[in-house]
């Protein structure tokens, strides 16, 4: 092998990566593993030449029964090659089982977030990864078998943020060739020889009987990954201004716009918007899955997805996280004159009537001899009615809401003020048409909600203002 030109052309990756610019700080992430410690060395090379810092992050995953002497053999020999080491061990195996997540998600997820904060303590511009040619083909192939679209099958990228990658071009038997001629010592993994896990599958498996076919897929596959990076880069900025277009007044996306882009499009404006859901949980049959639920006649519907859900409301969508805020919580008794904040926001004000019955969106009057307390504040159920003017009978709520096109995040937020099961007032949308205060009557209870605030945002948002 020629080592030197090994050594160019790793000079010309970590440029094209961004990680050659003179004065800057490089974290190297070491596992210990034959590619990473070839990564260091040629890190340590190429420092010397454009001018760089290195230091090294080594997690220890807590996982084998080994990892404790993998980081003590990481430990020896940053020493022994004078490289700053950031050290830190974590229970992975506790913290995926409290978040229902699998071995290697939570590995990646603790990883990546020790390297991003290992590097602000350091003031390190880049994190560099020693993922290799073999490494990108196996992504490739896994995303393949998982039904990855476009942007799945590009797999790893050169560079996306501070990560970069400068050994996708490389392969693991010329990296382990020019370790052992620096003379530099690695660790095995055993548990890269277990099957069970997908990767380790296809790396022993699918990837040798497919070099049977093609003794240079793993490069194919690295080409076919390139390919679709750049159709990617495309789609992005594509989708972002499709986005922008597709903007509703109200929130949210327009759903007779989404419906008439051509499918390619309509899809990935649909991933766009679901990409901050699942923490990397979202599939293409999530996707399937609303564009079916958006095609259907039902002005209102709703889809839950990991992390969140997408809601359909009258001619637009809104991806909504699981922190968005929830129906009103119990049943809050309003046991007679006084104030009471409701859980929802606002004050609701109950007193004597003395000013004429003169009612507003935001306050009602009924009564004194009507009115029996307690009183009730809860949110909308299914069966509740508001009596109608003149004594025509009653409304279903879910009927009233309909026709006011009240979207159904907004019905479950919604105050009701009830008397029993009988709905009283709605505030800020429609009182009972029964118990009218009168002139002439002597005496009345007005209730009023001060600070409607959030209440009115919601009104106004879904365009209803009765």
């Amino acid at each position: 092998m020629n080592f030197f030109e090994l050594h160019r052309r790793f000079r010309v990756a970590l440029r094209s990566c961004g990680g050659a610019d003179a004065g800057s700080r490089l974290l190297v992430a070491l596992s210990g593993g034959a590619d990473s410690m070839a990564l260091l060395h040629l890190c340590l090379e190429a420092a010397k030449e454009f001018g760089l810092e290195v230091a090294a992050a080594h997690l220890d995953h807590a996982l084998r029964e080994e990892s404790a002497e993998d980081a003590e053999f990481v430990a020896r020999q940053c020493e022994r090659l004078g490289v700053p080491l950031s050290l830190e061990r974590v229970d992975v195996r506790s913290w995926a089982r409290e978040r229902g997540l699998g071995l290697e998600a939570a590995g990646r997820s603790l990883r990546y977030a020790f390297f991003e904060r290992v590097a602000a303590q350091l003031d390190c511009q880049q994190v560099v990864l020693g993922h290799h040619l073999q490494d990108q083909a196996e992504t490739v192939l896994h995303r393949m078998v998982r039904g990855s679209g476009g942007a799945g099958v590009a797999a790893m990228r050169a560079r996306r943020g501070m990560f970069i990658r400068p050994l996708l071009s490389f392969s693991r038997e010329e990296l382990r060739e020019f370790l052992e001629n620096c003379g530099g010592g690695y660790r095995e993994d055993a548990s890269n020889a277990d099957q069970r896990f997908s990767r380790n599958f296809i790396r022993h498996q699918i990837l040798p009987r497919l070099r049977e076919l093609n003794p240079s897929v793993d490069g194919a596959l690295c080409r076919l990954a390139e390919s679709a990076a750049v159709e990617d880069d495309f789609w992005r900025v594509h989708v972002e201004r499709l986005c922008e277009m597709l903007r509703h007044p109200r929130g949210g996306c327009s759903l007779p716009g989404l419906l008439g882009l051509h499918e390619a499009e309509r899809r990935r404006v649909l991933l766009r918007l679901l990409q901050d859901l699942g923490g990397g949980q979202i599939s293409q049959a999530h996707v399937a899955a609303v564009m079916t639920m958006l095609a259907g006649r039902s002005p209102q519907e709703e889809i839950s997805l990991p992390g969140g859900r997408v809601v359909k409301r009258y001619g637009r969508i809104e991806v909504l996280s699981t922190e968005t805020v929830s129906p009103l919580s119990g049943e809050l008794l309003v046991r007679g004159y006084g104030h009471y904040d409701l859980p929802g926001g606002g004050t609701l004000r109950v007193g004597e009537e003395s000013e004429g019955g003169e009612e507003s969106r935001w306050s009602v009057v009924f009564p004194a001899f009507e009115v029996q307390f307690p009183l009730s504040v809860r949110s909308f159920r299914p069966g509740d009615r508001l009596a109608l003017e003149r004594g025509e009978g009653h409304k279903k709520l879910k009927k009233l809401y309909g026709e006011l096109r009240l979207e159904t995040e907004v019905r479950m937020r919604l105050p009701l003020l009830l008397m029993g099961d009988e709905v009283l007032w709605i505030p800020g949308v429609r009182r009972s048409g029964a118990y009218r205060y009168e002139p002439g009557m002597k005496r009345g209870v007005r209730i009023s909600l001060e600070k409607p605030e959030c209440i009115e945002s919601l009104l106004v948002k879904s365009g209803c203002l009765c």
